[in-house]
């Protein structure tokens, strides 16, 4: 365990568990009085799994593929906090807006973080396991 792995894991938890958490506690709003009640522990949840994805998939002994999933979801997650916390805490931008873009600016890290990862032994790839 080192400290770039856990706080990969770290940073993805929280990302999924306010990605999550917001979305169905705004989804449950009109049927459900304390949406929140039902947000929370959704975003509990799917935070514990994605720290826990993203910290197995980053194992030194974990295939290239996993690798590079567990890499996109860690970078995904460092940069849409990153971003939030610049846009909603520093530039007082509304947090709608801040999550939009955010998501937006992080998706896009998650994606070059994939096709930066590790070379696996993918069908009709040339590089071989390191």
């Amino acid at each position: 365990m080192n400290a770039k792995t856990l706080g990969l894991a770290l940073a993805a938890g929280t990302a999924a568990f306010l990605l999550v958490g917001v979305a169905v506690t705004e989804f449950a709003q009109p049927w459900v009085e304390f949406s929140l009640l039902l947000g929370i522990p959704a975003g509990v949840a799917a935070g514990a799994f994605a720290a826990a994805g993203v910290y197995l998939g980053l194992a030194g002994e974990a295939p290239a593929r996993r690798q590079r999933v567990a890499g996109a979801f860690g970078g995904f997650g460092a940069v849409f906090l990153f971003a939030l916390v610049a846009l909603a805490g520093l530039f007082r931008v509304g947090i709608t807006l801040a999550l939009g873009v955010a998501f937006a600016v992080g998706l896009a890290a998650g994606v070059g973080a994939y096709l930066r990862g590790p070379a696996g032994t993918e069908p009709g790839s040339a590089a071989g396991p390191r």
